[in-house]
């Protein structure tokens, strides 16, 4: 249950405080898009946008507990108290403060949470949590400054009764007193893999936060929700799709080759056939004239993006290859470095004045190299295999 609570507050507060921010600036007027279709991408203008993505970027470097920083409890607890402090001092009444105070409150949040959530998430379904986190996404359009300082001393509530509740249990020690140190960095090595995700990572970040800005600010809050859910739920619904797929494809193999059991499932081809399906949506997004098509190919890119699952599939597949698969916990690491450098390519593109759609197109030349690096991966996969056979 606890889990639960802490996906939807992860959700709740990645779009949170960016909301908060864009709507200290206000909405632009809606125009006439079917006629103007060009002017949706050069409308969202502001200098609320770059403060508003600081906020996400925030959000996403205290995800870099626990992976590759770990927190005690105590530790966690001070993080959390440190985020009510931030949004009290925000805009508990009247007029909400300087957005600045904001960007130190969401870290802080975002570093208590993922302590806890980290912990404990391995026995989780993922599409079940995943759900969950999109429930807290669609909470988070609706933020104001009373709801981000519930929705942290709730945090800090929780965090402060399970740190009590693990002191008083014998079966169950402790982590702020495991060790001298609160904050303890873990060891890991990148692998082609890790790469691969990292690039994927870097390609969905360099524009989903733009799909947000943009819809709230040409049609506020619930254009926004109903552009933005829409592609998240294709993500994490379509997952299933390929597993049924290569199901199928097992069982119909075991049935003709009883003799020969296949050892696992080549899920490179998913991986390569997604993100090759991305690319093409990607450009398309860029290409057409139609904000309708545009949004259709949004919410289709969950159908490509949700094949990043593959890396998982492979690791487990591959494991005893450390320059493929990596060593400890670098999964988490290089997804969290694709979230953060994603982030910043995102605020790059929108600090230099550009037009907001040359998003896409940089996010499909990230996604280009992301099946580089799985071709790679798969031909180092083989060589290893030439050589021990």
């Amino acid at each position: 249950m606890i889990f639960y609570l802490f996906s939807f507050l992860s959700g709740f507060f990645e779009i949170g405080p960016m909301t908060m921010i864009l709507g200290l600036e206000g909405v632009v007027p809606l125009f006439d898009v079917s006629r103007e279709p060009a002017r949706v991408w050069d409308a969202a203008r502001g200098p609320a946008i770059p403060l508003a993505l600081g906020a996400a970027l925030c959000y996403q470097l205290g995800n870099l507990i626990p992976s590759p920083l770990k927190l005690s409890r105590r530790a966690a607890m001070v993080s959390a108290a440190l985020s009510v402090a931030g949004f009290f001092f925000f805009a508990p009444w009247g007029n909400p403060g300087s957005p600045w105070i904001l960007l130190p409150a969401v870290f802080f949040c975002s570093a208590a949470i993922q302590a806890v959530r980290g912990e404990i998430k391995s026995q989780v379904p993922q599409t079940r949590k995943r759900l969950v986190r999109i429930f807290g996404f669609g909470s988070g359009f609706f933020c104001s400054p009373r709801l981000a300082i519930a929705g942290a001393v709730i945090l800090f509530t929780v965090i402060f009764w399970d740190f009590l509740r693990r002191r008083r249990s014998t079966k169950r020690p402790d982590l702020s007193s495991a060790g001298k140190r609160h904050i303890e960095f873990s060891s890991f090595r990148f692998g082609l893999l890790d790469r691969a995700m990292v690039f994927h990572q870097m390609h969905f970040f360099t524009y989903c936060y733009i799909i947000i800005i943009v819809a709230r600010q040409i049609g506020g809050t619930w254009m926004a929700i109903l552009v933005f859910l829409p592609g998240w739920f294709s993500y994490t619904l379509s997952e299933n799709i390929y597993l049924k797929i290569a199901k199928g494809v097992s069982e119909k193999h075991n049935r003709e080759e009883p003799g020969e059991r296949k050892s696992c499932f080549p899920w490179q081809i998913f991986f390569v056939f997604g993100h090759s399906l991305l690319i093409v949506l990607l450009l398309g997004i860029y290409l057409a004239s139609s904000l309708r098509i545009q949004i259709l190919l949004w919410v289709l890119t969950g159908l490509g993006g949700t094949t990043v699952f593959c890396i998982k599939k492979l690791k487990d597949d591959w494991r005893g290859e450390p320059t493929v698969t990596g060593c400890g916990e670098s999964q988490a690491v290089a997804e969290n470095t694709g979230h953060i450098i994603g982030t910043l390519c995102c605020m790059f593109v929108c600090v230099t004045g550009v037009r907001l759609l040359y998003v896409f197109p940089l996010s499909a030349a990230f996604t280009g190299i992301t099946i580089a690096m799985m071709l790679i991966s798969i031909r180092r996969h083989k060589d290893i295999l030439r050589r021990k056979g």
